[in-house]
């Protein structure tokens, strides 16, 4: 009563209070008016429609109010009639069913409860999450009530009845609306025990409906499967009768009535099937509708779950309860078996229906026998059967269907709980007293276990193991021979520049595999074996266990098989010898106690059962104890770090690298202790699966940058055979000329197809196989513990922008996340270290390895690197949400204002590519540009080096190359024509001359026979009669030396021959003398 006083003063005087501030409609004529003057107040319109919206929502939270403290008044009520309609379900008329017979009601009727089934399970989950929500405003509603009380009391102390009048109303709204909101949280909280009653009562009404309409609805089905069929079962009765008559039946009708016969065995079949479909229906129905009730038990009271170890077992027996595999890969099989059936069977009708047209076309009398017609109605039922088993074999798979996802979601989040939940208790707690359940999980003792196997089990057993034992013995053993054999034949031509390959190194780590796999394969195969016959059931984690082991156990033997003396890691990859040989001898000691560790750890958790054992926790703790030992003698400096790439084998690097795997076991070791068991199972295995793919990485890195330096020798070797032959032929074809025209050589620039040399091709191969070799291993590490620590799915989740993406289905928003940004930083930096890394790589692997004309190397590269930066920055782009539909303008607006400001420059880059493309240039050609001669000695994007014939190198643009004439003395042939003029004095016998010409132009050794040299008169000229002769030769460089040896040459033979070569001459007539003087 003193509550409802206080109310009820609060309410009055908020009343009071509430009289005070003017009506809506006065406020909505204020903001008009306002608007209406110019200038507008802008600050105060602002002032009254905020008053506008703290008036207007004053009903509404009265109305709130009035419902919290309506449901403590209507509480008997309500809470009256929930119990009786509880107490009533049972004779609700959907729940009358005993009565219905007919086919048309039943199906009603299971329509009905199914539709009121999906209603009541979701009002019941929706009651649940209510029940969920009241649960948490127990704790809530307090702390939001003290805080309103503060917000009230300063609302009171800030108030003030000076001022505008807008401005006291203000702070008078202000203050109403939080009493108000306090008298909401107020009856709310008043209220919460009736409604939480309300909603219980509600939730135990649905779910005793459900439980009722659950069995009716499966009985509903049966009943009407019955009534279904009842006139099947009278076909098949009809041919059972007909079968007893089948001896006075003549032979046609006998075999008619086998076909009939085995159509009704058909129909039988298939109204089995029918059963069978239905009733799986239901079973799985019920067991996803379990399995999502527990999973939604666990999730509501899963805080404070989480600190019992109860709750451990209790996921752990969960866990084995879900089916490993639900089979539906049958069903849509079953599905087109069905319907092609059903297509025959109506073939056959078909055929009926023809012959019946044909008899009455024929006007055919005789009436249609009872084993036609029989035939006939059995056919049709059984497309209708079929037509149902369809119906009923796709409700089974969208059911499976359904399951699965709901087991795959249930395993996924009972293993990460799994993973966070103590499972055992602290391992103090249990060496103080000794039990055997509690340190063996069972009161009977393992070899009791084991003597429930029968003798011919064991014996069966015993041979099968001897067996594959000693198979897998022997071919280790041939293996091991094999593998030496073939290290001391590689041993002998290891180093060789041409007999050194890099399959010898890939042959024997392919067998140093091979030979490891033997006793890995030999525990895992026993322990599948063992557990198999096992008479109890296991716990699941026994199978990871088992991969565990024989992972670790490869890795054992893989190392001791590489580290072998002159073996890969010794003479191959270039190891130290003591470290290989420290590898070996420990691999070798720690092979066997391995094997007897997780012999028994695997023999403890298979005595165990389902239950949990210490014995396997202080075997695990072992495990960890002599795993921590053995890495930090392998991380001791000299050790196994000394093989790392710098700078991770020395100082800090190194240090962190020690702290972080030391570290680690140190954790895992604390965690098994204090009872996460199962957690430091699986950080065990992700760790040693993180350490053997950084060890894999390194051995593949390693083998890579073998691989890159066997290409570099191969690739030096080649170019100095080049080189070699090059000054062979150069000085046979000196030796071979006469002195006179070794003399007259002329020098010309000594101008090579643009390569990389040695050392940049291996400096660049080595940094790309760094970078990619980095971003693969963090790659594989990300996907390695994304699976445990859903790393990429909560970056995913972190939204930075959103980018509108329009399709064919409209405009939609598409988030750019940061792992958006992480991926386009990553292919950014593949981008950039593809482009600058490429040409190096691309000479030692591929272009050595083809025969390229001059330059084609060259633009091969550039067009790729090109190619390959367009590409990564536009998959970039396109990673970041910027579309090329909305930056085209914007490209094409910037492309207009370059080609204006930079307008030299890109005509020169365009100009490149065509040079690149169309390729009239090469380099080592002669060409001659405007005045400027020379030969081609780069072609860059941008420009083109030409070393003219005083060997100074010009740098042309390209664009003159595309622009002005060009002549390429050695574009498709290096012959060339010389013309040299000869004038001779007039009187001169030109039948003289000719022939001398001809004869010079023969004798020249330089000069070709084909084409023939070629003598023409041209004029006479003005001093001398003009004659020129032609010659062409191989060279362009054998230019001048031509034109000297044929100058020399004339000069002799003419005048031996008394032929005067003709000069200038000038004739002077003098018309007027002065005379002599007197």
């Amino acid at each position: 009563m003193l509550w409802i006083l206080t109310l009820f003063i609060t309410m009055t005087s908020v009343n009071v209070l509430a009289q005070a501030l003017p009506e809506l409609d006065y406020i909505e004529s204020e903001i008009t008016k306002l608007s209406a003057e110019n200038p507008k107040n802008e600050v105060l319109i602002g002032q009254y429609e905020t008053l506008k919206a703290r008036v207007a929502s004053l009903d509404e939270k009265r109305n709130k109010r009035d419902e919290y403290l309506k449901a403590i008044t209507q509480f008997p009520v309500q809470r009256e009639r929930l119990m009786k309609s509880i107490d009533s379900v049972e004779s609700l008329d959907i729940f009358k069913t005993d009565q219905l017979v007919k086919f048309s009601d039943l199906s009603q009727s299971i329509a009905s409860l199914q539709a009121a089934l999906v209603e009541w399970r979701t009002s019941f989950q929706t009651k649940s999450e209510q029940a969920k929500q009241l649960g948490t405003a127990r704790t809530e509603l307090p702390r939001s009530l003290a805080q309103l009380d503060r917000q009230i009391e300063k609302a009171n102390l800030a108030k003030s009845d000076k001022g505008e009048v807008i401005d006291q109303w203000l702070e008078l709204s202000n203050l109403t609306s939080l009493k108000l909101d306090r008298e909401v949280l107020a009856a709310e909280l008043q209220s919460l025990d009736e409604r939480t009653e309300i909603v219980r009562l509600e939730r135990q009404l649905l779910d005793r409906k459900i439980k009722l309409a659950t069995p009716l609805v499966i009985d509903l089905q049966e009943r009407l499967t019955q009534v279904e069929q009842a006139s099947v079962r009278e076909l098949i009765d009809q041919t059972n009768k007909l079968r007893d008559q089948r001896d006075s039946l003549t032979l046609p009708e006998q075999q008619r009535l086998d076909r009939l016969t085995t159509f009704a065995e058909e129909l039988e079949q298939v109204l089995v099937e029918i059963d069978q479909a239905r009733i799986t229906v239901h079973e799985v129905d019920s067991e996803r509708r379990s399995l999502t009730s527990e999973l939604r038990l666990i999730k509501d009271n899963l805080n404070w779950l989480r600190d019992s170890t109860a709750f451990g077992d209790s996921i752990r027996a969960q866990l084995q309860r879900l089916p490993t595999v639900v089979d539906s890969s049958e069903i849509p099989n079953s599905i087109a078996n069905a319907h092609i059936r059903k297509y025959e069977i109506g073939q056959t009708l078909d055929d009926f229906a023809v012959s019946k047209s044909v008899s009455e076309i024929q006007q055919s009398t005789e009436p249609v026998d009872e084993l036609s017609q029989l035939t006939q109605l059995v056919l049709k039922q059984l497309t209708d059967s079929y037509d149902k088993l369809i119906v009923a074999l796709s409700k089974l798979q969208t059911s499976k269907s359904q399951y699965v996802l709901e087991v795959n979601g249930a395993r996924t989040f009972l293993q990460q709980q799994q993973l966070w939940s103590r499972s055992n208790v602290p391992l103090w707690q249990h060496l103080t007293s000794f039990e055997h359940e509690v340190w063996f999980g069972d009161q009977r003792p393992f070899i009791e276990r084991f003597q429930q196997l029968s003798k011919e089990q064991l014996i069966t057993v015993g041979s099968l193991v001897a067996f594959y034992s000693a198979t897998l013995f022997v071919l280790y053993i041939r293996f091991s021979k094999r593998a030496i054999s073939r290290r001391l034949e590689y041993q002998k031509i290891f180093g060789h520049p041409l007999k050194d390959k890099f399959r010898f190194t890939l042959i024997l780590s392919l067998m140093a595999s091979l030979r490891a796999i033997a006793l890995p394969l030999w525990f895992g195969m026993t322990a599948y074996i063992v557990h198999w016959l096992w008479p109890i059931s296991s716990s699941e984690e026994i199978k990871t266990i088992t991969f565990a082991a024989m992972t670790g156990l490869f890795v054992v033997e893989v190392i001791f098989s590489l580290s072998s003396p002159k073996g890969v890691l010794d003479l191959h990859l270039s190891w130290p010898s003591y470290i290989c040989e420290y590898l070996h001898a420990g691999a070798k000691r720690v092979r066997w106690p391995l094997i007897l560790l997780l012999v028994a750890i695997y023999a403890a958790e298979l005595a165990a059962g389902s239950k949990e054992a210490e014995i396997s926790r202080v075997l695990f703790l072992a495990l960890i104890g002599s795993m921590l030992a053995v890495y930090s003698s392998l991380l001791k400096k000299q050790h196994l770090p000394s093989t790392f790439p710098s700078p991770f084998n020395q100082g800090v690097s190194l240090f962190v690298i020690r702290a972080v795997v030391l570290g680690s076991f140190v954790g895992i070791l604390a965690m098994a202790i204090v009872g996460l068991y199962v957690a430091s199972w699986v950080l065990l295995i992700y760790q040693q699966l993180t350490i053997f793919v950084i060890l894999g990485g390194l051995f593949i890195y390693q083998l890579a940058e073998r691989f890159l330096k066997l290409e570099h020798r191969q690739l030096t070797y080649q170019r100095l055979l080049e080189r070699r032959e090059e000054l062979i032929a150069q000085q046979q074809e000196q030796a071979d000329e006469p002195p006179e025209l070794a003399e007259l050589r002329e020098s010309m620039p000594d101008v090579e197809e643009r390569a990389l040399d040695s050392e940049q091709v291996s400096e660049q191969s080595i940094t790309l196989l760094r970078g990619l070799s980095l971003i693969g291993l963090v790659i594989a590490l990300l996907t390695l513990w994304s699976s445990a620590l859903e790393m990429t799915s909560q970056l995913n989740n972190v939204v930075v922008w959103q980018v509108s993406e329009t399709t064919e289905a409209g405009a939609r928003l598409v988030d750019i996340t940061i792992q958006s940004l992480i991926y386009a930083v990553i292919t950014l930096l593949v981008t950039m270290v593809g482009v600058r890394n490429l040409p190096g790589v691309l000479e030692l692997l591929i272009l050595r390895r083809l025969d390229l004309a001059p330059g084609s190397g060259y633009a091969i590269t550039t067009l790729l690197r090109y190619l390959i930066l367009v590409g990564g920055v536009l998959t970039v782009f396109a990673m970041l949400g910027f579309q090329w539909s909305r930056l085209q303008w914007l490209v094409a607006a910037f492309g207009v204002g370059l080609g204006f400001g930079l307008q030299e420059i890109f005509a020169n880059f365009i100009s490149g590519l065509i040079l690149l493309f169309e390729r009239p240039i090469r380099i080592g050609d002669i060409v001659t540009i405007n005045e400027l001669s020379g030969t081609v000695s780069k072609i860059q994007t941008r420009a083109t080096t030409i070393i003219d014939w005083d060997n100074k190198e010009i740098v042309v643009p390209n664009k003159v190359f595309i622009t002005e004439k060009l002549i390429n003395w050695s574009l498709t042939d290096p012959v060339t024509r010389v013309v040299i003029p000869i004038g001779v004095a007039y009187g001169t016998d030109v039948e003289k001359v000719e022939s001398l010409l001809y004869q010079i132009a023969r004798e020249n050794p330089l000069v070709l026979e084909e084409p023939s040299p070629y003598v023409v008169f041209l004029a006479f000229g003005a001093s001398s009669l003009d004659f020129e002769l032609r010659v062409h030769i191989t060279a362009i460089e054998h230019r001048l030396s031509t034109i000297h040896l044929i100058n020399k040459n004339i000069d002799k033979l003419f005048r031996e021959n008394n032929i005067e070569i003709a000069f200038p001459q000038m004739d002077i007539h003098v018309r007027d003398w002065p005379n002599k003087p007197s």
